[in-house]
Parts: C-alpha cells; sequence; structure tokens
C-alpha cells in the first residue's frame, strides 16, 4: 500500500484519533468550535495533503495552507494552535503507517506526508510573519 492508498483507506480512523488529540490539547479557539468543526477543518487538511500527494506537487498545500494562515491570524488563532492542528494530524497518519504498511514502505510514506505537511506548516507561519510585520489594519 502507497501513502495516497493509506490516507483514503484509513481517512475516518486519522479524523477520529487526531480531533481527540485535538481535544486533548485544550486549544481555546479549536474548543471554542467544538469537535465537529475541527473535525471538519482537520479532514480539509487532510484533502490538502492527498491533493498534493496525488498531483505529486505541494501547490494544493501551499495554498490551503496561506488561505488558513490568514483566516486563523484574523481570527485571533495563535501560530500554535494552527500548527498543532498539522502536528496532531502527522502523528495519526504515522500511527496508521506503522499499522497499516509494511515496513518496507514507511519511509517513503513518511518522507512524502512529512514533506507536504512540513510544507503547510511554513506557508502557515510565512503568512503569520508576514501579517506580524504588515498588518492589515495599520
Amino acid at each position: 500500500m502507497d501513502a495516497i492508498g493509506l490516507l483514503e483507506e484509513k481517512l475516518d480512523d486519522i479524523l477520529n484519533d487526531a480531533t481527540e488529540k485535538m481535544a486533548r490539547s485544550h486549544l481555546k479557539h479549536y474548543e471554542m468550535k467544538g469537535s465537529g468543526q475541527t473535525r471538519d477543518r482537520l479532514r480539509t487538511l487532510c484533502g490538502a495533503l492527498l491533493e498534493s500527494l496525488q498531483r505529486d506537487s505541494r501547490t494544493p498545500m501551499i495554498r490551503y495552507a496561506e488561505k488558513i494562515g490568514d483566516e486563523r491570524f484574523s481570527a485571533g488563532f495563535a501560530l500554535g494552535e494552527v500548527q498543532t492542528a498539522f502536528n496532531v494530524l502527522e502523528e495519526s497518519i504515522w500511527e496508521q503507517i506503522l499499522k497499516g504498511m509494511k515496513p518496507a514502505e514507511y519511509a517513503d510514506a513518511v518522507e512524502s506526508i512529512n514533506g507536504v505537511l512540513r510544507t503547510g506548516k511554513d506557508a502557515v507561519a510565512r503568512i503569520y510573519f508576514s501579517l506580524v510585520t504588515n498588518p492589515p489594519w495599520g
């Protein structure tokens, strides 16, 4: 099984686990939105990950990350809150990789998934840093 197949097959398990991890993180803005909306956001993030893997292009993740970076910054989310969403999704995916793939497949799957998620985290951070240094209101 490859990374794309694993993500498609285990999406519900990944989202269930990641949503629980987000709840245990007690992040102010995600708690305010509730677990249903948190799960939806994680699903959309996972969708950007899948699209990037399917296209073999990081552009879908970058576009999505820039969009949520701007939205979350404007809504008052701390950068750490947004980065945690990426981190818990990544951790939940790793757990499924270890359960559902052969050891010989681990390295390629982790490398491709981590690379796309790292690109997304970097794009979010760049948007935050840009908005902090050049706020749209002043």
